[in-house]
């Protein structure tokens, strides 16, 4: 599945509901989409051309090539390609299309609705259910693609700060929190290991995690949190043995993922005009991984236009031209944020006409996670 929210956290209850089939009142769905409608025509209308006008960035677009407009159309295909390979690896026997089908049509949803990602979870829930999956499968598959999904965004940006300090061109401030986000990093993916290897040591964690939690919540006059312990074990019920058996190939669908979207805003860059002796890879790199975190900003589907501000501004501060700059954000939005729109509802059409009597089931989908936008 796309990208995920918060690693294995509870929706929220707009999100929740949306998902088993109970959506927002109409007043807050307005109040949704008027906030995402000002956001976008202030960060589209008013932000992005305060860095240069359409026109110089249509006219560094017009530079490109055939031969380099092909390759960009082919670094779309093959992420829209590869993304359902993840879906399939967390569930063992599902087939190339029905994941293709799900994943495009679930990502589509949540490139076009304000916190469209607990919608998309909904529909795809509904759609693999009908596919003839079994429920706990569903939920196990949700579950670990958002745990791994989220431990990638984790690790993208301290990758990136390692990244500038190899290049010289890391602060000492900024090595030390690559350094931290490191450590972090490590000590989430050993508990993920306890947690799977252990039930006691997975309600011993989770007993611990709420505990602290709590602690903090009552500084700052809220309840305490309990059931963690519980829910941790549940996790590792229903997810350890495919954690155990597959995170190899879960791991590489995953990161094949995160590759293949880079790839297209790498190419974006570099074709626009922005060569290596301006911006280098790890400048490049460094920018496209935190834009990304402002994903999880739910005011737009998927932060659709806070992740444009900031890819156009982190290239402008690496050195890039604005014009420049602005172009490759928009090559880049419009080869990964589209495609997946009309490939998605296309995808869906077809998949309806082979389930014609497929309706909204009555098993509830997992309150785990949402499901992300793309780019």
């Amino acid at each position: 599945m796309p990208d995920s929210g918060a690693p294995g956290s509870p929706v929220s209850t707009e999100g929740a509901d949306a998902a088993a089939g109970h959506g927002p009142s109409l007043w807050k769905r307005l109040v949704s989409i008027g906030a995402a409608i000002v956001v976008l025509v202030a960060v589209f209308a008013f932000a992005l051309p305060q860095f240069a006008s359409y026109q110089e960035a249509w006219t560094a677009i017009a530079a490109m090539s055939g031969a380099e407009i092909v390759l960009l159309g082919l670094t779309a295909v093959v992420k829209l390609a590869i993304a359902p390979t993840q879906m399939m690896a967390a569930l063992p026997g599902l087939g190339y299309w029905d994941a293709f089908a799900v994943n495009e049509s679930g990502t589509a949803l949540s490139n076009t609705l304000p916190a469209g990602g607990a919608f998309g979870v909904g529909l795809t829930f509904d759609m693999l259910y009908a596919s003839g999956n079994a429920p706990s499968d569903i939920t196990r598959e949700i579950v670990v693609t958002g745990v791994w999904n989220d431990l990638v965004k984790l690790v993208l940006p301290v990758a990136a700060l390692v990244l500038l300090a190899i290049a010289h061109q890391a602060t000492r401030s900024e090595v030390e929190l690559a350094l931290i986000g490191l450590v972090v990093s490590v000590a989430i993916i050993v508990l993920l290991v306890l947690v799977v290897r252990s039930q006691r040591m997975a309600r011993a964690i989770g007993d611990w995690g709420a505990r602290v939690t709590s602690h903090v919540l009552h500084w700052i006059g809220r309840p305490p949190t309990q059931g963690w312990g519980q829910r941790l074990v549940e996790f590792d019920q229903t997810s350890g043995q495919l954690v155990a058996q597959r995170w190899i190939v879960i791991t590489a669908a995953t990161l094949a993922g995160q590759v293949s979207v880079f790839t297209i805003f790498y190419c974006s860059a570099r074709f626009v005009g922005i060569d290596a002796s301006t911006v280098g890879f790890a400048e490049l790199f460094a920018t496209w991984a935190f834009a990304r975190l402002l994903q999880l900003i739910p005011i737009t589907p998927g932060g659709l236009g806070f992740v444009q501000l900031g890819l156009t501004g982190l290239l402008t501060a690496f050195g890039a031209p604005n014009d420049q700059a602005v172009a490759a954000t928009l090559v880049y939005t419009a080869l990964t944020w589209f495609p997946p729109i009309p490939v998605g509802a296309a995808s869906y059409w077809i998949w309806r006409s082979h389930h014609p009597q497929t309706g909204r089931t009555e098993v509830a989908p997992p309150h785990t996670r949402t499901q992300d936008a793309t780019p």
